[in-house]
């Protein structure tokens, strides 16, 4: 996807999804489960991924505000309610120490204040690490879970 351009996009005029933008929304509307694989980079996602988000999981697509009406709690409407998802992330640290000593931020980010935000329910996370430790058969072994979920979740 060409995201680049969104960099400097500013909260001045409306956003109305274009391009490849557009054909996400698309392809995400279409589907019923879906799967991100993703590097976990410094406890969380990486830029572009967090760019994504923002461009692709846009009001009126993923999410829409309620009118105020003098009510101090935003409330909202979850628009891609019925899908689930699977995250998938390598990481450096191993993911016992990822989930229990830091606390799971990047898995927390996108299960609670992405994908649940939008009303993606459930959303399951499966951690592969240490990459740097790793040998060349625990990376086959990540593969063939990584397929096996694939099987058992189409």
């Amino acid at each position: 996807m060409e995201l680049d351009k969104y960099l400097r996009y500013g909260h001045e005029k409306i956003y109305e999804p274009e391009g490849d933008v557009l054909k996400a929304q698309e392809l995400i509307s279409w589907a019923n489960h879906l799967v991100f694989v993703y590097p976990t980079w410094w406890g969380g996602l990486p830029a572009l991924l967090r760019l994504f988000f923002e461009m692709v999981f846009s009001p009126g697509f993923a999410f829409k505000y309620h009118d105020r009406m003098g009510k101090k709690i935003v409330g909202w409407d979850k628009l891609l309610t019925g899908k689930s998802a699977r995250i998938i992330s390598t990481m450096d640290a191993p993911p016992w120490y990822y989930k229990w000593i830091i606390g799971d931020p990047g898995g927390k980010i996108m299960r609670k204040g992405i994908l649940g935000f939008s009303g993606i329910s459930p959303v399951k996370t499966t951690y592969f690490g240490s990459v740097k430790l790793s040998t060349e058969k625990h990376r086959a072994d990540w593969l063939k879970i990584a397929r096996n979920l694939g099987q058992k979740e189409r």
